[in-house]
C-alpha cells in the first residue's frame, strides 16, 4: 500500500493542489484510515509523507542539475511558495 501511495504522489508531483484528501480518495481509504496506515508504516503523517516525497524529488533534480534554478525545481515538485520550500528543504 505504501508503494502504491508513493507512486500516486510521484504521478501527481507537479500538482501543488494534490493533498491528503485526494491521496485518500485515490487509495479508496478514508482520511482517518490513511492517517493510521501511513503513520504506522512510515512514522510520518500523510502530509509529511507527501512532503518527504516532494523534497526527495527536489533533491534528485538539484543533484542532477536538470534545471538551472531552484524555482524551476520547486515548480517541478509541486511546491508553490518559495519560503515554504526553503524552510522545509
Amino acid at each position: 500500500m505504501i508503494n502504491w501511495a508513493k507512486e500516486l504522489v510521484i504521478d501527481h508531483i507537479e500538482d501543488s493542489f494534490y493533498k491528503v484528501a485526494m491521496l485518500a480518495d485515490d487509495l479508496s481509504y478514508s482520511g482517518r484510515q490513511l492517517v493510521r496506515i501511513i503513520k504506522k508504516t512510515t512514522g510520518f503523517k500523510p502530509v509529511e509523507f507527501i512532503l518527504e516525497i516532494r523534497l526527495l524529488r527536489a533533491y534528485e533534480l538539484i543533484k542532477s542539475r536538470q534545471f538551472s534554478t531552484v524555482n524551476e525545481v520547486r515548480y517541478q515538485t509541486g511546491i508553490g511558495r518559495h519560503f515554504y520550500f526553503t524552510t522545509k528543504f
